[in-house]
């Protein structure tokens, strides 16, 4: 699979399982709300942080953008949609837990990917 495709699964299984413990947990939102957010984050994401912003910035910079465009994100989609509910504490959390995940996985997930096969 093309390096595009694993980032945009890796940043997908990011934020489905940072959505459950901050949206689902917190705000009470289904799981398929969070799947439903999970899915537009991820590409958000991948179009933003890893093809426009990682080829000139480094790791550190990436991963606390791609939290706060998580929770820019799940803030937009609480406000297009009545049913999916966010705080300003969750967001926080959203972005905080997306950041920390991505700073220390990402590098690895990079680096097997660039390994010849």
């Amino acid at each position: 699979m093309h390096n595009t495709g694993w980032l945009l699964i890796f940043k997908f299984a990011i934020s489905f399982v940072s959505g459950l413990l901050t949206l689902a947990l917190f705000d009470d939102n289904t799981w398929y709300a969070v799947l439903g957010w999970s899915l537009a984050a991820a590409i958000i994401n991948v179009l933003i942080g890893e093809l426009i912003l990682r080829p000139s910035t480094g790791n550190t910079i990436v991963s606390v953008a791609d939290g706060v465009l998580g929770a820019i994100s799940a803030w937009v989609f609480g406000a297009l949609f009545t049913w999916f509910r966010t705080t300003g504490a969750t967001l926080v959390a959203l972005a905080a837990l997306i950041a920390i995940i991505e700073y220390f996985f990402q590098p690895a997930l990079l680096k097997v990917q660039t390994e010849p096969q």
